[in-house]
C-alpha cells in the first residue's frame, strides 16, 4: 500500500511538472540586429495589441499567427549598441516560486571583427502560455535593469 501511494504521489508530481513545462514550451524564436527600440525594453504580449506592438518595434511582420488564448510572446530589445555583433541569448526558462522566469543574457562581439555601425539587437519568443506570470530576469544590467514597459512608439 505504501509503495502504491508513493508511486501515485510521484506520478502526480511528474504530471504537474510536465504540465507546467508543456505549458511554457517554446514554439518559435525570431531575432535581429536592428529594431526601432533605441532604449532597452521588454514586452510580454498577451493580446493582439501587444503582439502588434512587438512587431512594430522589431520592424517586421510576423510570419506566424498569434493565438492569445493559448500563447504569449516575449520580446527583449537591448537598445542601441555602438557596433554590430551584439545579441540576446536565453540562458534558461524555468518555473520558480510561482513565476515563469526567463533569464536572458547579452552576447557581445568580444574581439571579433564586426560591422562598424549602430545596432539595436532584439529577440522575440513565442511560447505556449505558461500557468504562472512571466518574469524576465536579465543576467546583465543596463542602468539597473531592463524596463518592464516599453515607451510609446512614435
Amino acid at each position: 500500500m505504501v509503495r502504491f501511494l508513493a508511486a501515485a504521489a510521484i506520478s502526480v508530481i511528474a504530471f504537474l511538472l510536465l504540465t507546467i513545462a508543456a505549458d511554457a514550451k517554446e514554439l518559435k524564436r525570431w531575432q535581429g540586429s536592428y529594431s526601432a527600440a533605441s532604449k532597452p525594453m521588454t514586452i510580454v504580449a498577451t493580446d493582439a495589441d501587444g503582439w502588434s506592438r512587438i512587431w512594430q518595434f522589431a520592424g517586421q511582420k510576423p510570419d506566424t499567427d498569434f493565438d492569445p488564448a493559448r500563447q504569449v510572446a516575449v520580446a527583449i530589445f537591448l537598445g542601441q549598441r555602438g557596433t554590430g555583433g551584439y545579441g540576446v541569448s536565453i540562458v534558461s526558462m524555468e518555473s520558480r516560486q510561482g513565476r515563469f522566469v526567463i533569464v536572458v543574457d547579452e552576447t557581445t562581439p568580444g574581439d571579433r571583427i564586426v560591422t562598424q555601425a549602430l545596432s539595436t539587437p532584439w529577440l522575440v519568443l513565442l511560447l505556449d502560455r505558461p500557468v504562472e506570470p512571466i518574469e524576465i530576469e536579465p543576467k546583465f544590467r543596463i542602468n539597473g535593469s531592463l524596463p518592464a514597459q516599453p515607451p510609446d512608439f512614435a
